[in-house]
């Protein structure tokens, strides 16, 4: 076996594989939590503020980073927010939203309340977005999601199945969270890593990750205000600009509590796996970072193992390893987040899939991952058959992105990214993550 192994399972061209493939499915669908914790409310506010001055976000490659700030408009003077009348007690809250549009149901009000001008931002922003039938669509799966009622992301495994979906006919993608949102546009990049990649990763991540990694970080011209909208899972800044995650909102609100407190957010998958910051290990996140890794190591490293029987971009067949080159890993970095600002919508417009193949020792890293051997680095031995493969997936990302779970990997990263740029201006992510999550308690 010439490349670390994923997973824990072997690389191999055997029926063993398909087995193992099976059981990681069934594992990631049973082990990951379905709902959030109860947690104290009583203590929020219509608007979160910044807790401190500005920072640099720590953890992100600014060599691949737009660095441009966004510029968010200036926040209009604040309006005096009309208190609601209080429901009664057990049962929920339906205010009309400017231009008629409902609060979410059953949530009680002061769980889900937001200012009132920001609100209609959002409402003004949804109407010209989606039609009436998606502006349905949208509002009932918020509302399934905060009961609880709808499976998928944030309610086990959401890619909890044997089979990949281009490998199968007449499957494409259900962006079901943000329906009839815009994409960003996806590259990809291929390099030969070298000793200054090596230190540089190993300085920033502790170990050369064998995995996928979410990286950058969004740069805000400045942001005075800013407040969640639980009907739409929507962030609103400045009263006037609307954010709408990409992803489910328990996930937001996992990277929110892990991003606050570790800016990294990855996995390795050598002989020891690790988890580069604090999510949950058996979180879907987490579940999906490996799930999305091991997809994309089948093809570097031609295992035929999970994707046994797929259409490859442009015909393609996975070459296996010809050479002596040795111990090998691939990094998967989802990063190059851009965005921008427009009609009132603040969106990602690019993004970035960089891939590099890492010579290894066998020693470990001190967080038991994996080390970078120098000296094959310097030599450039590099299987040339891991090399092509890398190349082919680098150039045919937007094929790839039609796979679900590596689509979702642009998701997490861009909300990853949006989250850095809002705790480097000083916003305190465990204080969101509990507006985020008290719908779903």
């Amino acid at each position: 076996m010439r490349f670390v192994d994923r997973l824990g399972f072997a690389h191999r061209r055997t029926p063993g594989g398909v087995l193992a493939a099976i059981c990681f499915w069934i594992a990631s669908a049973v082990c990951a939590p379905a709902v959030a914790q109860v947690v104290d409310v009583s203590d929020l506010e219509a608007y979160f503020v910044p807790n401190s001055a500005y920072v640099p976000a720590d953890g992100a490659d600014t060599s691949v980073v737009d660095t441009r700030p966004i510029q968010v408009p200036p926040a209009p003077p604040r309006e005096a927010v009309q208190p609601r009348p209080p429901a009664a007690p057990g049962l929920a809250t339906q205010t009309p939203a400017s231009g008629g549009l409902p609060r979410s149901n059953p949530v009680p009000d002061r769980v889900v309340s937001t200012s009132q001008q920001s609100a209609d931002v959002v409402d003004q922003l949804a109407k010209r977005r989606y039609s009436p039938e998606q502006l349905q669509a949208v509002q009932k799966r918020v509302d399934s999601v905060v009961s609880g009622a709808l499976g998928g992301s944030g309610q086990g495994a959401p890619n909890a199945d044997v089979f990949f979906d281009v490998a199968r006919p007449g499957t494409g993608v259900d962006d079901a969270t943000v329906p009839g949102r815009t994409r960003a546009t996806a590259n990809g990049a291929y390099n030969d890593a070298s000793a200054q990649d090596a230190q540089n990763t190993m300085k920033d991540m502790g170990s050369i990750p064998g995995g996928v990694v979410l990286d950058g970080a969004a740069v805000f011209g400045s942001v005075e205000r800013l407040s969640y909208d639980a009907r739409f899972n929507a962030f609103v800044l400045n009263d006037n600009t609307v954010y709408f995650a990409p992803v489910a909102p328990s996930v937001l609100a996992l990277l929110c509590r892990a991003i606050q407190d570790d800016s990294r957010v990855g996995v390795s998958l050598g002989g020891v796996h690790v988890i580069y910051g604090k999510a949950p290990a058996d979180s879907d996140l987490v579940l999906d970072l490996k799930a999305a890794d091991h997809f994309l190591g089948d093809i570097v490293f031609a295992s035929d193992t999970w994707t046994r029987g797929y259409r490859f971009a442009q015909g393609y067949t996975p070459q296996p390893d010809e050479s002596d080159a040795g111990y090998v890993a691939v990094f998967f970095k989802f990063t190059g987040f851009e965005f921008s600002v427009a009609d009132g919508e603040l969106s990602s417009t690019n993004a970035k899939l960089d891939i590099r193949l890492f010579p290894l020792t066998p020693e470990a890293a001190a967080d038991g991952g994996l080390s970078p051997d120098y000296d094959a680095i310097a030599q450039g031995n590099i299987s040339p058959q891991y090399r092509a493969n890398a190349q082919h997936v680098a150039a045919n990302v937007a094929y790839y992105r039609n796979e679900v779970i590596v689509d979702r990997m642009f998701d997490y990263g861009e909300a990853a990214a949006f989250l850095r740029g809002l705790r480097s201006r000083g916003f305190d992510l465990a204080a969101i993550a509990k507006r985020i999550e008290a719908p779903l308690s």
